[in-house]
């Protein structure tokens, strides 16, 4: 009994569940030493009592023997950490392949925790998919953004539209003069535009067309050198004292649109134009 208490407390119960097959050895033993005890307080024990405690002895060793695998296969339990460093259902917490386990590495547990997962995520060699981008951080007039947008709507392009699809137009003047240069932008329906616009002046301008802006596809607006990339719908685009950008589309709608500069007074001062889409011929 009291090598079966030992070992259900150091073999993780190893020796415990092996009791029910020490127990009728035990079981022999106790009546071999009871049939040992001299009867009506004698103080010699009879032959049989003497045989069968001389039996007892080596029944025991053979159980230790059977049961020692046992003790080796199974885990102790003291060496299984405490609840406070087990995972959920006290499983072990090593969710991302190639970790270490948790006994081995408490120290480095915060490794799986939270940003843990995605450093370790980072360090597997997963790298995220890498959207396709259209500045390639070449100032203005962003001509090797140019050629690329060009190669990728080439379909939008050739007969029965410009030869050129750049169309410029200045927001303004050095004289600081209120009016679009020119005031009648000329594009064809259908057809792939670089519409560039810059401001020269030293004033603040915009760039408002809103029924254009809501006709057209925009395939992207760069802005700034390295440029920014922008991309939707654009109802206004408003351009700092000497800025330019580029705005890249294609008109889906022909028609006449009203353009102007809603500044405060430069409405009222002349700053107005006119965008005409013309229908596209084949």
């Amino acid at each position: 009994r009291a090598l079966w208490l030992f070992g259900g407390r150091t073999a993780g119960g190893a020796l415990g569940r092996a009791h029910h097959a020490m127990a009728p050895v035990a079981c022999t033993a106790t009546v071999a030493a009871g049939a040992a005890a001299p009867s009506g307080g004698g103080s010699h024990p009879s032959a049989a009592g003497r045989f069968a405690a001389s039996c007892a002895l080596p029944a025991v060793c053979c159980c230790l023997v059977l049961a020692l695998p046992g003790l080796m296969r199974a885990p102790s339990t003291l060496f299984v950490p405490p609840p406070s460093t087990m995972g959920n259902g006290g499983s072990d917490a090593t969710a991302v392949a190639g970790a270490p386990s948790v006994a081995a590495a408490s120290g480095r547990r915060s490794v799986l925790n939270l940003g843990g997962v995605a450093a370790a995520a980072a360090t597997s060699g997963l790298v995220a998919p890498k959207q396709a981008a259209w500045a390639d951080g070449n100032p203005w007039p962003y001509d090797k953004s140019r050629g690329k947008i060009a190669k990728k709507l080439a379909p939008f392009t050739g007969k029965g539209c410009p030869d050129d699809p750049y169309v410029q137009v200045s927001l303004g003047d050095a004289s600081d003069g209120l009016k679009f240069i020119p005031d009648k932008i000329e594009l064809v329906q259908g057809c792939y535009t670089e519409l560039g616009l810059t401001n020269p002046s030293s004033l603040e301008h915009n760039f408002v067309a809103p029924d254009f802006a809501k006709s057209v596809y925009t395939v992207v607006i760069l802005a700034g050198s390295p440029p920014a990339e922008l991309k939707g719908q654009a109802v206004e685009l408003e351009l700092k004292p000497g800025a330019s950008l580029g705005w890249f589309l294609v008109p889906m709608k022909a028609g006449n649109f009203e353009l102007r500069c809603t500044v405060k007074g430069h409405t009222e001062g002349g700053m107005v134009g006119r965008v005409n889409v013309a229908p596209r011929t084949v």
